[in-house]
Formats: structure tokens, C-alpha cells, sequence
């Protein structure tokens, strides 16, 4: 994943298996690098902790960072959750609602296993988190998931997305049209 921060430096993101995020600097886009590794997922049993996804809100300043624990792909047996934190720096230290550093086992639950932050179960295993602001002025979250109402379908959700204290909340009230 590519980040541009706030100040146009360029950086690839990495999540490494061993619950690794590494920032890579680019320099102005050139193979000039230097990288910066922290820890992020913290003590989980499964080493899986993948799809991280970082938000530069331009309305604030905060980094958000999205990642995903536990195990994908495996329809409604998925165990998948979104997971996040935030900082001011794009390189960390990311900490959750709490006060508690990813690094060190933080992270906010964004998206439940079975979405029941959305208030219906057809969601399983949330994953890949995406923003995007729409030129109507209105935020929106894509994540996939399992379709529980057909068949464990791989599909995809986009949500209106609010802040309240600076943080993401789903809108379950607002029906996005496509």
C-alpha cells in the first residue's frame, strides 16, 4: 500500500507475518529508502494480523490504522475483524480508544466477526478496510465480507461513514446508492 502524508512524503506499507508494520520512506520516489518497524496486533494466538490500511483524515490530524486479525477466507466460518487505532505521526504509535498501543495488543474493535456493531449478522468476517470521500462531501467505508443470507457469498459493503471525537462510526441508518 502506498500512504502520502500530510507533508507529500511518500510511503509503502507493510504487514508482515510476524505482526510487523513497517513504513518504508520513499524519497520523492526514488529507491532512496529508509524504513521504521514497529509491532502492531500484539498477543494474539494466530499469527494472522494482515490488510493494513492507513487513513490520513484531512479534516484533523490523525492517522487512522486498519488492520485485520484472525482468519479470513473461510466463508461463514470466517473469524475476521477490523481492528483500530490512531496517532498523529503515520508512523505510530498507534493507540486505540483506550489508550492502549497497538504494538502492545490495543486495538479497537471497528468490525465484529459477525458485524454486530452494524446490528445484523449477514456480515461475517469484515475485512480490507477502505475510505473515500465523495465529492457530495460524505465519508465512506468499504470492507468485504461473507454474504450469511447467500450462501457465505464473498461480497462487498459500503457504509456512510461519521466521526464522533475524531473517531470512524458506521451510519446503519444511511443507505449508500450506488
Amino acid at each position: 500500500m502506498l500512504l502520502i502524508d500530510t507533508n507529500h512524503k511518500y510511503m509503502r506499507i507493510f504487514l508482515l507475518i510476524l505482526w510487523v508494520c513497517a513504513l518504508s520512506f520513499l524519497q520523492s520516489c526514488t529507491q532512496n529508502k529508509s524504513s521504521i518497524s514497529r509491532n502492531y496486533g500484539g498477543s494474539l494466538d494466530e499469527n494472522n494480523i494482515e490488510a493494513a490500511y492507513i487513513y490520513n483524515h484531512p479534516e484533523n490530524l490523525y492517522y487512522y490504522l486498519f488492520v485485520n486479525w484472525d482468519r479470513c477466507c473461510n466463508g461463514v466460518s470466517s473469524t475476521y475483524n477490523i481492528r483500530i487505532g490512531r496517532s498523529t505521526s503515520p508512523t505510530g504509535p498507534f493507540l486505540d480508544r483506550l489508550g492502549r498501543n497497538l504494538a502492545e495488543g490495543g486495538g479497537s474493535l471497528f468490525l465484529d466477526r459477525y458485524v454486530q456493531v452494524l446490528g445484523n449478522e449477514r456480515f461475517v468476517g469484515p475485512g480490507h478496510a477502505g475510505i473515500y470521500k465523495h465529492t457530495d462531501n460524505n465519508y465512506y467505508f468499504s470492507h468485504h465480507f461473507y454474504d450469511k443470507e447467500n450462501n457465505g457469498e464473498p461480497s462487498l459493503a459500503i457504509w456512510k461513514l461519521s466521526w464522533e471525537n475524531d473517531w470512524p462510526k458506521i451510519d446503519i441508518d444511511f443507505k449508500v446508492k450506488l
